[in-house]
């Protein structure tokens, strides 16, 4: 939930896109900029980041007895046992066809600069500096803009493209 708008849990733990949020959220470790950064707990409650998560769960298991696949996302990511990357990734956004659009016609164009005002869910957490980052393998916007769930953003030199795209 949060920041990521209940999309990772849509797809469930066939689909890297709850390991690559978590891997953006690790990556966040530390950083004096994001709010509780000093452990995963106080980022997964801290509001205005991925708050919204149930962290009451006390077993690890549902009703059934079966493991919670945000839990075994977790410990892949923060274990060091996942190979999903999102590069050097500390925030991300769930485009609308409208924005999608537009990050496609950046990555087209090569451009150097994200426009200020031009993605309104971007969280232009780099200001001018920040790179998009498009991970193919993530799975389709639940919206049904088809718009992928997540674009990701990192840190760039001013000279770098805004918008790239990995595997």
């Amino acid at each position: 939930m949060g920041e990521a708008h209940g999309q990772a849990a849509a797809y469930g733990n066939s689909d890297p896109s709850e390991q690559a949020i978590g891997v953006a959220l690790r990556n966040r470790l530390g950083d004096p900029t994001f709010v509780g950064n000093g452990n995963y707990l106080n980022m997964i409650t801290a509001p205005g980041q991925v708050h919204g998560l149930n962290t009451a769960l006390t077993t690890g298991s549902d009703s059934q007895g079966q493991p919670i696949a945000e839990l075994l996302n977790a410990a892949a990511v923060f274990g060091g046992t996942s190979s999903v990357s999102v590069g050097n990734a500390k925030c991300w956004l769930s485009p609308t066809y409208t924005e999608w659009t537009q990050i496609q016609t950046l990555l087209q164009q090569n451009a150097t600069t994200v426009p200020r005002s031009g993605i309104p869910n971007d969280p232009k957490c780099f200001g001018p500096h920040r790179q998009l980052v498009i991970k193919t393998s993530i799975s389709q916007n639940t919206n049904g803009s088809g718009a992928p769930a997540f674009v990701f953003e990192q840190w760039k030199a001013l000279t770098d493209r805004a918008v790239i795209q990995i595997p």
